[in-house]
Formats: structure tokens, sequence, C-alpha cells
């Protein structure tokens, strides 16, 4: 990555002089309820977002299919994420981040309680690319969504460490509650997984439907691009 980067630090320069920059802690962007609203939305959704990417392997083994093409099911899910994070942002400078990470929240949330009924190699590597793709839609527009949300230019960079911040504690918290699940609900017969399922979709479609009061709060009922 370093020497990826040394050509773009040696020829870039600014187009235009510094701004002011914003406080390292903006305390008082809790007072903003979109952005509130959205901080609470982003931490319930990355609880559950991440969960298959931990357990779809092992899930994978649970349901019979070979160790060496279990390895891959990662692999494709991360694959699938690529087109996910590249397509959907085009869209979203059409109709607005909010409108593009709102259904990809609800339809993310939809795959994974779907997953409960996935019991063969086929409909695992076809979920698998559809979550992939659903999730990466969200983590490609989720800076952008910080942006809009500001009030001015000054505090984007505090809103987005803000908001990666919150984030970052629902990666941390929810594959180890997750997994808890699993533990609690396995036998000496095996693994099951339909617990952790539930949980990761559950708390993904609260953060969906946090996602869309934001909206709401931020631009109400109408059409307009958000």
């Amino acid at each position: 990555m370093l020497a990826t980067l040394l050509v773009p630090i040696a020829l870039m320069k600014t187009r235009l002089p510094p701004r002011r920059s914003g406080p390292i802690v903006d305390v008082g962007a809790l007072k903003d309820r979109a952005f509130a609203m959205f901080l609470l939305s982003v931490l319930f959704t990355f609880i559950g977002l991440y969960v298959p990417f931990f357990y779809v392997e092992t899930y994978a083994l649970s349901i019979g299919v070979r160790g060496d093409l279990a390895f891959y099911t990662l692999i494709i899910m991360s694959a699938a994420s690529v087109p996910g994070r590249i397509l959907p942002p085009f869209i979203a400078d059409k109709v607005g981040n909010l409108t593009i990470m709102v259904p990809s929240a609800l339809l993310s949330a939809v795959i994974l309680l779907a997953w409960i009924s996935v019991k063969s190699q086929s409909s695992l590597i076809a979920i698998s690319v559809f979550f992939g793709f659903a999730s990466g839609a969200i983590q490609a527009v989720l800076p952008a969504t910080v942006a809009f949300l500001a009030p001015d230019l000054s505090k984007i960079g505090t809103r987005i460490g803000t908001t990666l911040f919150v984030a970052g504690i629902g990666l941390l918290i929810g594959s180890p509650i997750a997994g808890a699940v699993v533990d609690s609900q396995s036998s000496s017969d095996g693994q099951t997984f339909w617990g952790l399922l539930v949980f990761s979709g559950v708390v993904v479609l609260i953060g969906g439907l946090g996602l869309a009061i934001t909206r709401t709060i931020k631009v109400g009922f109408t059409l307009k691009k958000a």
C-alpha cells in the first residue's frame, strides 16, 4: 500500500487553499436529530452486517459443503461486494445516498432472515452473492451520507470519524454476540445457526428502519434527492 501511495504523495497538490478545520469532537452533533438517528441506525446495522462474513464458512460446513469449497464461500461473498461498492454509488448520484442506503440495509436484513432456509450448496452460493452485493452498497455510500447530513464542510471530517467510531463499536460487539448465540443453541450433534441469522437479520432490519426515519427527518416523505 505504501508503494502505491508514494506516487500520489509526490505528485498531488491541493486545488483550493486549506479550509478551517472543525473540532476533533463535536458533541453538539448529537443535538442534530437526523444525525443522532443516523448514528443509532449505523450502530444497529453494523452489529449484524459483518456476522455472515465471520460465519459463512462454518455454516457451509454445517450443511455438508465440502471443505475445499466452503473455504471459498467467504471469497465469493467478498467478491460480490465489489460491484455492490461500484454500481450503487452511480445511482446515488442521481437519487441520493440515503435513498440507496435504506433499501440496501432492508434488503440485507431480508436476505439474512431468508438465509435460515438455505440448506444446499447452490443456495448458499446464491445468497452469499446477494448479501455481498447489498452489504457492499451500504459501505460504499456511508461516508457520502455523512457529508449529506453535515451542516457545513468544516464538520464533515469530525462527523465521518464519529460515524466510523460508532460503526466500529457495532462490528466489535456483533460477532461475539452472534458466537454466543450459536454456542447456546449448539449441541454434540452439531452447530445451529438459525438464532445467529435471526439476531443478525433483526438488528440490521432495525438499522434499516432507522435509516428510513433519518431520511424522513431530513427531507420528509418527499421523493427529492437525499
